[in-house]
């Protein structure tokens, strides 16, 4: 069973795969998505599916308030709205 992650304010810079790295040294991370806005530029904000529940709490316990790309991210589980 996948869980699935919200990451909040994301640099401009990030990418999927910085979102990926940092992931999966936690943890499996089976997918990693940053959406476009209407002009195509990333939002500042994205979505990690962890492999296990396990590593979907270590994850928010670790990298939750941690720098990412010279931003400080929000890690929490995403609700069903997002």
């Amino acid at each position: 069973m996948t869980i699935k992650l919200y990451i909040g304010n994301l640099s401009p810079k990030t990418r999927e795969a910085d979102l990926e790295n940092t992931f999966n040294n936690i943890g499996l991370v089976m997918s990693v998505a940053i959406p476009l806005d209407a002009q195509g530029r990333r939002k500042n904000y994205g979505f990690v599916n962890m492999g296990t529940e396990e590593g979907a709490r270590v994850a928010i316990q670790t990298l939750n308030g941690s720098m990412l790309c010279s931003s400080q991210i929000s890690v929490r589980e995403a609700t069903s709205k997002e």
